[in-house]
């Protein structure tokens, strides 16, 4: 039965940790601080750090903090290692362009490989208009592996 239990909580706190990241992350992207920000330093990627802090109440409490670091693409101006290594795992920007029904530009966020290892629970597919407005965000979740 304990088994079960952590099974449960496990599976809970995955849930409601995709939930709460997939509804806050674009408020806090989706600023005008992404239309406004100088040329990349890496054509085609804009690479952000940040910190994920996870605090359970119960049954015993528990927190922690693990550093992040995130890219954001431009899926119509790949860099060569996110063809090389990630981008087969996510949406064309045609994909999402279709998807969406935009026809504009279109920003994927997600944790780019390090070491040769991805682990990315979650990405989001930002599209944008032709005049540039931002329409509808996307988001792919991948909790198990090699599962969408």
């Amino acid at each position: 039965m304990d088994t079960v239990y952590k099974a449960g909580a496990l599976l809970y706190t995955q849930i409601t940790s995709l939930v709460r990241l997939a509804v806050l992350l674009p408020q806090l992207l989706l600023s005008n601080a992404i239309q406004q920000q100088p040329p990349p330093a890496h054509p085609g990627a804009m690479f952000y750090e940040g910190k994920v802090t996870h605090i359970r109440r119960r049954p015993v409490h528990n927190s922690f903090e693990y550093p992040v670091r995130m890219a954001l693409v431009d899926l119509q101006q790949q860099p060569a290692w996110f063809q090389q290594h990630q981008a087969a795992d996510h949406m064309t920007a045609q994909q999402a362009q279709e998807f969406a029904a935009t026809h504009g530009r279109v920003l994927l966020l997600t944790n780019p490989v390090a070491a040769g290892y991805a682990q990315n629970p979650i990405s989001v597919c930002f599209c944008y208009s032709a005049a540039g407005k931002l329409v509808k965000a996307i988001s792919e979740a991948s909790i198990l592996v090699n599962a969408k």
